[in-house]
Order: structure tokens, then sequence, then C-alpha cells
């Protein structure tokens, strides 16, 4: 009797006993033999039942799983997995880092050849007016930072080489005084990444002794960069200029077209930032004409819709996510005039509620765009999780998350949330270390840090600076890790103790039953504490306080960034590249 190996069932057998298995079961079985991993680099459900169902952040660019080849997608997964498998042990290990020291250093060709220093102003300048707005390519390599005179600077995060200079806005320093611009990034590929920033330019002029402000518009510039990995250089070609009527405060690309928040205040809201939502074509500027939106406190972005964190009346929040016309509309359009247009059926809201106030009987305080986000992966028209992080202050530095599932199948009017409620969960800062929580790309995972003073040992990483210093500790945790919220406890349990049994009166002024107070916040520090590995020693900043200027993680790539007062940067990689 003959015996039928796994590799010689006929194709649509293994296909069918893929979609049973999950990712690392597929890399498994995709390494036993060469039949099934050339059956694993031809067909793309291989690996996409899987795929959609794991939740996995893949590094790969904002496009629908769909559209990528079977080897990209094996070579993500793998890539994914890698990734995660580190950054789920109890001590990640760190891969690889690089010191880049201030200044900034590089040199670029010019068409006749000859060498051009890049940087050579940078010693003159302050580390903070040219650090302040770091972006890094989702592959880990590039990243980028505009000054606050518009200069983009690229830097390559392995070599440390400068690879780009560039002035974004010709306007004069007293109006960029006055301008708070904003950018962001679109990773198009490995090599190439397409740049968006709002610059100003003067609308009038006045008097030099004059106190009266100078008046300005924006303008919304779009920059095609392409990389050159093996020669560690970069170039940089202006894609288009676009004049806008508003004033931005901050924005996000979603496919063809920039999603702006306005600076305007138009209500009384407690949140901090909000503003009206406005929707153009960034190559032609040509507005949206949007369905009735509540004012933005935070909005994510994707090239098929996008999602904003509404405020109500009563200062209750609304999650509203917003499909988009199609590209055909963008790509028919020629003209450059601002008027609206409408498409059938191709705007639509899906809204949700945001439980602000399951918990308390009074709404958080001192809400803040810069402490509200939107996180969600991208993966096409399919089922997927929003997260809503709120730093709500219900314990001290705590946040609220809200897991959201949508199903975006079909057609947007076909939109729907699926019958699972809307899960609520609370993550308190250690009150051991002063930390920071950063949430990952997708908001499932998050990063939280802190120092601790001590003597400088000679295994960590030489920042070249004399003196005091203390260990910098950075943390991983996942919320599918932690308690949910516990349900509402109406009678005392018989094992509580006095202490437990006191009054307790919560940050907003309500009364709580003590021992719901207690079980909330268990919950809220149930998470586990996964200490990277990190030999980072922090010099102290004049003697005074650790240097340490800002912190950026990168999920995608698995990357994480020190930015110090100094100027100098340090890169840690937890993730394979």
């Amino acid at each position: 009797m003959s015996i039928t190996k796994l590799d010689e069932f006929p194709i649509v057998i293994i296909l069918e006993i893929c979609v049973y298995l999950d990712l690392r079961s597929l890399v498994a079985l995709a390494d036993i033999s060469r039949n099934l991993r050339s059956t694993s680099h031809s067909y793309k459900s291989y690996w996409l039942p899987s795929a959609f169902q794991s939740g996995l952040l893949l590094p790969l660019p904002s496009r629908p799983w769909v559209t990528f080849s079977p080897p990209e997608l094996s070579i993500a997964i793998r890539r994914a997995l890698f990734r995660e498998n580190n950054l789920s042990r109890d001590r990640p290990v760190l891969y690889s880092h690089t010191m880049i020291s201030w200044p900034y250093f590089g040199l670029k060709l010019s068409a006749e050849g000859a060498e051009i220093p890049l940087g050579s102003d940078l010693a003159e300048q302050y580390p903070q007016d040219v650090c302040p707005g770091a972006l890094f390519h989702d592959n880990g390599e590039w990243l980028f930072m505009i000054s606050n005179n518009f200069v983009l600077r690229v830097l390559n995060m392995r070599t440390g080489i400068l690879v780009l200079e560039e002035r974004l806005s010709d306007a004069d320093e007293a109006t960029m005084s006055q301008f708070s611009g904003s950018w962001t990034l679109d990773s198009i590929n490995d090599s190439e990444a397409r740049y968006f920033t709002t610059t100003p330019y003067p609308t009038g002029q006045r008097n030099i002794d004059s106190k009266e402000k100078i008046t300005f518009r924006a303008l919304l510039q779009t920059f095609h960069i392409i990389f050159d990995k093996k020669s560690v250089s970069a170039s940089i070609t202006p894609l288009g200029s676009i004049p806008l009527s508003i004033l931005p405060r901050r924005f996000d690309i979603a496919g063809d077209y920039a999603v702006i928040v306005e600076d305007i205040e138009t209500s009384e809201s407690d949140w901090s930032g909000a503003g009206p939502l406005h929707v153009l074509d960034w190559r032609t500027g040509q507005r949206a004409c949007l369905p009735p939106l509540l004012d933005s406190i935070s909005h994510c972005c994707c090239p098929e819709y996008f999602m904003s964190l509404g405020i109500t009346t009563d200062n209750s929040a609304e999650l509203q996510l917003v499909s988009l016309p199609p590209s055909k509309v963008a790509e028919n359009t020629h003209s450059h005039n601002h008027d609206s247009y409408s498409v059938e059926d191709s705007l639509f809201t899906l809204a949700f509620s945001i439980p602000l106030r399951a918990d308390s009987d009074k709404s958080p305080l001192d809400l803040s765009h810069e402490y509200t986000t939107i996180q969600h992966q991208y993966s096409g028209r399919t089922l997927g999780v929003i997260r809503v992080w709120i730093r709500d202050d219900f314990f001290s530095g705590s946040y609220s998350v809200f897991i959201v599932p949508v199903d975006l199948g079909g057609s947007a009017r076909e939109w729907y949330a699926p019958a699972r409620p809307i899960e609520h969960k609370r993550f308190a800062e250690r009150s051991t270390i002063e930390s920071i929580l950063a949430p990952g790309t997708c908001g499932r995972r998050f990063f939280w840090w802190g120092e601790e003073v001590g003597s400088r040992r000679s295994q960590f990483l030489d920042t070249g600076h004399t003196g005091a210093h203390t260990q910098f500790k950075i943390f991983s945790s996942d919320i599918d890790d932690s308690l949910p919220l516990p349900a509402h406890m109406g009678e005392p349990e018989p094992e509580t103790n006095d202490a437990q049994l006191r009054p307790y009166i919560n940050d907003f002024g309500v009364y709580e039953e003590p021992v719901y107070f207690i079980k909330k916040y268990e919950a809220a520090m149930s998470y586990p504490t996964r200490q990277m590995e990190c030999p980072v020693a922090i010099p102290f900043l004049n003697g005074k306080g650790p240097s340490i200027e800002s912190l950026v993680t990168d999920e995608w790539s698995g990357t994480v960034m020190l930015v110090l007062n100094s100027g100098d940067l340090i890169i840690l990689r937890y993730g394979h590249f």
C-alpha cells in the first residue's frame, strides 16, 4: 500500500488545510519541502485566510493585502513573526543598535559630481529646533525630521549618515515663527516615500516695528523621495503645492485625499485641540462634500476610509468611520479650484458611541488630542479592529482603551459592527517608575519606559558624555494579556478587610465603593512587565535630570529611538530587517 506524502496532495486540498492553520504553522509547513515552499510562493490563499484572522501587524505598505504577491506575503509574515516572538518574550532581545551623534553630517553629489556637505550649519542650532518632527519610514531604515524653519532632513538609521537636507519653505523667519506646521509620511515601498507638510506663505506685509500679527495662509506641499540603500543616498522631487483656504491644526493622508483638522475652536468642549474636519484631493485641492461630522479630537486614515473621534455637545465621544470617494474621482478631476463635488454612495458614516462614563458619573478631565489616538491596521475592506486610546487620568497617568470590532466587507453601506460589544480596558502608569504609555502601530501593544539612577556600567552603550548617568529601561506590554474592567459590585465581598471598606472619593470627586475601586486598580495594573534588553545609560542634563527629549517607537519594524536633549539619537532594534 503506497503512502501519499503531504506535498503530493492536490493543491486545492493543501490550500483547504491551510485555512485551519495559524501563521506559525504555515511557516513551518512551507519549510518542510521544496514543493510546499513553492506552493506558499504561488498562491495568496496559502497565507491570507490565516493572516486576516491573526490580528498580527504585518510590515506591508498601506494597501489591501490581496494586492500583494505570495512571496511578498511570505516575507512580511516571517518578519512579523520574528518581531512578535521577540517582543512577547519575558525579556525581548536587542538585536542591534546605532548611536548617532549631534551634529549630524553627510555628503551628497552635485550634478557636476562634486561633493556637497550636509548639516554644516547644525552646530549653530539648538537640537530641539531641529528634531521635533521625527517620523520613521515603515522599514525602519530612514528617519525624517523637519525643523522649526521647515528644513527637511533624512538620516539613514543604520549608518547615521545625513542623506538629504532640503528647505521646504521660502517664508521669512517672522512668518515661520507664528506658523505651526504639521506633516505626515506615506511609505510607498522600501525605496520610495511621499512626504507631506503644511508651510506658510504671507498674504500681507507689516511694519517691522508693528506688533500686529502677520496674516498668512497655508500650503499643502507634497514631495516624492527615492532612497538608494546601496549608496546610502536619497533624492527629493516636488509633486505639487496646494493653497489651503483654512489653517490646518493637523492632517493625515488617506489614499488620494488629505484629511485635515482645522485650527479653530468651534465649541465650548473640554477637549483641547478639537476642530472641524475637511477632506480634499492632495493633488488638485478639490474638496469633497462630507456628511455631517462632529469636531475631531483625533483621526486615523487608511486608503479607502478614515476614522475620527468626534466630540458631542455634552462632551461625550463618538467614533465615526467615514468611507471616501473612489480614486477614479480624483483621477478624472482636472479642475484646480476649491469647488466641492459629491459622489453618490461614496461617502458613508458608521458611528460608535464611546462609553467614557461607563464606570464614572463625571466625564474625564483635561482631555487633549496630544493624549488621544486611534490605532488601526489597514488590510483592505475586511474584518478589523479599531482601538481608541484616551488618557483619562482616572488613576494617575491612566489610559482608557476602547476596542471596537468592525466588518468593512463589501460596499460602504454594507459596513456594520458585529454584535460583540465594545470592550473597555484601562492601564495605569506604574508608580515605581516614571513611565509613558506609547501605543504601537495597531494599538494592541504599548511601550513604557523609565530611568533608574545608579552607577554607569561598562556594558552600557557609550553616549560620549561624562558625569552622572541613569540607567534607561524600556518595557513592552500587550493589552490582550491584561484583565478586563470588573463588573460593578453592589456589595463588598466577605473577605475584604477594614482598610478596603473605607469610603473612597476618586479623582473626579465621585464616591467609589472601595472594593470596586480596588478591583479596577488591579485590572489597570495587570499588564505584564516585559523589560526589554537595553544597555543604555542616559547622561544627566547639567546635573539636574535625565536628558531625554522624547521617545519614538515603531512597532512595524520593532524600532525604538531615544532623542536626547543634546541632539544625540540612540536607535534600538528589536525586529529583523
